[in-house]
């Protein structure tokens, strides 16, 4: 049983996706498997079956699973969770929590001026012309948008994620937020919650 405050982040490698882990998949969620090989992409077939791998080892019935009119899931009468991928990894946080919102990155050089319009000034002073502090700050943005459920709806530029870098809260939208950013192997990752955020634990399904 989850605490208040209490976050338990999923991990799993894509490069590492077995016939065993196919099949696990396709017995456990097999709408998952289906629409995830209906996908023209390698990249997002093994995110997706990825995805359903994490779902499983958290215990999740497809059964009971569902998406909101903007692209949110949710587990029926079940925690909050969120999921995100960007390349080989693939994530899920799961929440006793009201809301949760997550986000990753992989690591790769940017140019960040193309991404002015979705930063504050505050912001954009911070990242100067460092990749990984943008990262920072995009994952931020996006774990906030998830958990609001808003998605692209709230524009990022709306609200400011630089002072949750010094344990302040985000205020977006009427709601407010705290957010944990950390690297996890190549990647930038960010989550966001109703509630302050005491403990992160980190689980890999391989």
């Amino acid at each position: 049983m989850q605490n208040v405050g209490s976050i338990q982040i999923w991990t799993y490698d894509t490069a590492g996706l077995s016939k065993a882990d196919e099949a696990l998949v396709a017995e456990k969620w097999p709408k998952r498997f289906l629409k995830a090989n209906r996908f023209r992409s390698e990249e997002a077939r093994r995110q997706c079956i990825g995805a359903g791998v994490l779902l499983a080892a958290a215990g999740f019935s497809e059964e009971r699973y569902f998406v909101s009119e903007r692209g949110k899931p949710f587990i029926e009468n079940g925690p909050a969770i969120s999921i995100t991928h960007s390349g080989h990894l693939v994530l899920l946080a799961v929440s006793r929590d009201e809301t949760v919102g997550a986000d990753l990155e992989i690591l790769k050089e940017k140019d960040v001026r193309v991404f002015d319009r979705i930063l504050q000034a505050e912001e954009a002073e911070w990242i100067g012309s460092d990749p990984a502090r943008f990262l920072s700050v995009f994952t931020a943005k996006e774990s906030v948008m998830k958990a609001l459920g808003t998605g692209f709806a709230t524009p990022p530029s709306s609200f400011s994620v630089y002072g949750s870098f010094a344990g302040s809260p985000v205020e977006a939208e009427n709601a407010r937020f705290f957010v944990k950013t950390f690297q996890y192997e190549d990647a930038v990752v960010s989550v966001a919650s109703g509630s302050e955020i005491r403990e992160i634990t980190l689980y890999t399904a391989r």
